[in-house]
C-alpha cells in the first residue's frame, strides 16, 4: 500500500521534470552561440595547434559568421590574432572594411622583402561607410614561414568619424634569428579586443613579404593554408618558440544584432627541440682566388629561448675546419672546381643539424648591371638622374675588371653611352619607358639590365591632391609632412609633395595641402 502511494505520487513528478528538461532543453538551441576548441589539451613546444569551432543561430550552423579571435600567451599578451570565416562570404556593404594593406619602406613606397636584423613597415588603410563614428581597433599577426608567431598586436585603437577614411605606417622588427621565407601579416578591424567579447567588422585581409638572410641568400619557404571546412572555421599556429604555460582562446562574434563569446585554456609543456642548419655566401658566383662570406645567420634555434652557439664549417678543399660561435666566415678557394661546404650546428642544450650544399667556382664571372633613378617618381620635363653604380663588377681570377663603358637607351628614342655611371634625363610626355642599361669591362666582357620607369603629368599647383586619388585627404598630408623639409638630393624626398615645384618641401606645400583638406577633384 506504502509503495503504491509513492508511485503514484512519484508519476506525476517524472512527468512535470521531463517536460521542464525538454523545455531547456529547446530552449538552450535557441539564440547565438560560439563553440570553440583544440584539437588538445596538452601541447609541447614544437608542436601544432588547431583551433576550430562553429557559430550557431537557433541551433543551425552559419555558414557566412566572421569570428575574431585571440591566443594570449601564459604571460596574458597577445600570441595570436585572427578572424576566421565559418564559410565563403559573398561580397557585403560592410560597415567598416580594410581598403588597403601593404609592406613599405620608411616613406610608404611598397617592399616586399627585409633581411635579417632590419626594420620593415606596413601600411593599412580602412574606411568607416556608416554614418555614425565607429571605435577601431586594429589587430595585427604576423606569421613566420614556419607559422610560428612573430608579432601579435593591437597598434590603433581609436573612433573613426563617420564616411571617413584613415590610414597608419608603422614599423615592426625583423629580428636576427628570425626565420627565413615568406612571412604573412594578418590585419584585422574589431570592436575590441576578442578577449574583452570584440567582434570582427569585416574579414581579415593579409599581405606576403619575404625574410632574407643579410647576403641575400634565402630558401623560398612559405607557410601552408589552412582549407576551411564549413561550417567550421579552423586556424593553425606553431608552437616553435612558444613559452611553456597556460595559453588562453579568446573567440567573440556578432550576427544581425546579437554578438556572443568563449573562451577555453590550454598547456604548453616544456621539450627540447633541435636546431635548423642553413647558410647562403656571397658573391654569387664564386671566383678563384676571391673571398668569399659564407652566412650561417639563417640557422634556426627552435625551442623556448634557445640559441645557437656552435658553428663547425667544412669547405671541402682539403683545408681544416673552422669553428666559430658567430654564424659569418671568409674562405678562398684556389682551384676551379666544384666544392661540396658543409655546416654543423649546436644549440645551447647540445643538439645540434648539419647541411651542405656545393659551390661552383669559376675563373671568369662577367659583370652584372642595374641601377636606380631619382627623383621616384618623375614628372614630366624633370631632370631625372640614372646611377648604375650599383651594378657589380666582374672576375677574371686574379681582380675585378673596371667597367669602362655605360651605354643607355631611355626607351623614348634616346641613347647615350657616357664612361661613368651616372647620367641625367628628362622625358618629355608622360607614360610607361622601358630603360635598359648595358656595361662593359676591361676584358670586354658585357651585362644588360632593362627596368620600366613611370613618368606622371606634373600635379595642378595649389591642387593638394599629391597622390591622384582625387580628394585631398590623410595620405596627402603624411606623404607631404613625411618628405618635410627635403630637396631632391635628400632620402626623404618625394616630388609629390613639391606641390609649388620650388624644389623643396616647405611650408608652402604644407598650407596647400591643408587648405584644401576633404575636398574632391
Amino acid at each position: 500500500m506504502k509503495c503504491k502511494t509513492i508511485c503514484r505520487l512519484t508519476v506525476p513528478a517524472l512527468t512535470l521534470l521531463l517536460i521542464i528538461s525538454l523545455t531547456v532543453i529547446v530552449s538552450a538551441q535557441q539564440g547565438l552561440f560560439l563553440n570553440i576548441s583544440t584539437d588538445k589539451q596538452t601541447y609541447y613546444v614544437g608542436d601544432t595547434v588547431q583551433v576550430t569551432g562553429n557559430v550557431t543561430l537557433d541551433g543551425s550552423p552559419l555558414t557566412n559568421a566572421l569570428v575574431a579571435i585571440q591566443v594570449n600567451s601564459p604571460s596574458q599578451t597577445p600570441f595570436v590574432l585572427r578572424t576566421v570565416q565559418t564559410g565563403p562570404i559573398q561580397t557585403a556593404n560592410w560597415k567598416v572594411n580594410i581598403t588597403e594593406l601593404y609592406t613599405c619602406d620608411t616613406q610608404g613606397n611598397p617592399k616586399d622583402s627585409f633581411t635579417l636584423g632590419s626594420t620593415a613597415y606596413y601600411k593599412i588603410k580602412w574606411k568607416n561607410y556608416s554614418n555614425d563614428p565607429q571605435f577601431v581597433m586594429i589587430a595585427i599577426y604576423i606569421e613566420y614561414s614556419n607559422k610560428a608567431p612573430l608579432k601579435a598586436y593591437f597598434p590603433f585603437y581609436e573612433w573613426t568619424p563617420a564616411q571617413t577614411e584613415q590610414s597608419l605606417t608603422t614599423s615592426f622588427e625583423i629580428y636576427g634569428n628570425s626565420p627565413l621565407g615568406v612571412t604573412t601579416l594578418y590585419a584585422s578591424l574589431l570592436s575590441q579586443t576578442p578577449k574583452e567579447d570584440g567582434y570582427p567588422y569585416c574579414p581579415e585581409k593579409n599581405t606576403t613579404f619575404l625574410i632574407k638572410s643579410l647576403i641575400g641568400d634565402s630558401e623560398i619557404l612559405s607557410s601552408t593554408v589552412t582549407p576551411l571546412t564549413t561550417p567550421n572555421f579552423n586556424m593553425t599556429f606553431s608552437l616553435l618558440y612558444a613559452q611553456p604555460g597556460t595559453y588562453y582562446v579568446y573567440g567573440a562574434t556578432a550576427y544581425n544584432r546579437d554578438q556572443v563569446s568563449n573562451s577555453l585554456t590550454f598547456g604548453v609543456q616544456p621539450k627540447t627541440v633541435p636546431p635548423v642548419a642553413y647558410f647562403g655566401y656571397s658573391p654569387m658566383p664564386a671566383g678563384v682566388n676571391m673571398t668569399i662570406t659564407f652566412d650561417a645567420s639563417g640557422s634556426l634555434a627552435q625551442g623556448y629561448n634557445d640559441t645557437i652557439i656552435r658553428y663547425e664549417w667544412r669547405f671541402g678543399d682539403g683545408t681544416p675546419p673552422i669553428i666559430k660561435t658567430t654564424p659569418t666566415v671568409t674562405h678562398v678557394f684556389t682551384a676551379n672546381t666544384t666544392f661540396m661546404v658543409s655546416l654543423n650546428v649546436t644549440d645551447n642544450e647540445g643538439l645540434w643539424d648539419s647541411t651542405s650544399k656545393s659551390v661552383d667556382v669559376h675563373v671568369y664571372i662577367p659583370p652584372k648591371a642595374d641601377f636606380t633613378w631619382s627623383p621616384n617618381p618623375p614628372y614630366v620635363n624633370q631632370i631625372v638622374t640614372f646611377d648604375a653604380s650599383i651594378s657589380q663588377l666582374g672576375w677574371n681570377g686574379t681582380g675585378h675588371p673596371p667597367i669602362i663603358s655605360y651605354h643607355w637607351d631611355f626607351g623614348d628614342g634616346y641613347t647615350t653611352n657616357v664612361t661613368t655611371p651616372t647620367v641625367n634625363h628628362s622625358y618629355l610626355l608622360g607614360g610607361n619607358f622601358t630603360v635598359t642599361l648595358t656595361i662593359k669591362d676591361s676584358e670586354g666582357q658585357q651585362s644588360y639590365k632593362s627596368k620600366i620607369i613611370t613618368v606622371y603629368e606634373p600635379p595642378t599647383q595649389g591642387n593638394g591632391d599629391v597622390d591622384g586619388n582625387g580628394r585631398v585627404d590623410m595620405t596627402d598630408v603624411i606623404i607631404v609632412v613625411t618628405a618635410f623639409g627635403s630637396t631632391p638630393e635628400k632620402p626623404n624626398w618625394d616630388p609629390r609633395a613639391d606641390i609649388d615645384n620650388n624644389g623643396r618641401v616647405d611650408m608652402s606645400d604644407v598650407v596647400v595641402v591643408v587648405s584644401n583638406f576633404g575636398k574632391e577633384y
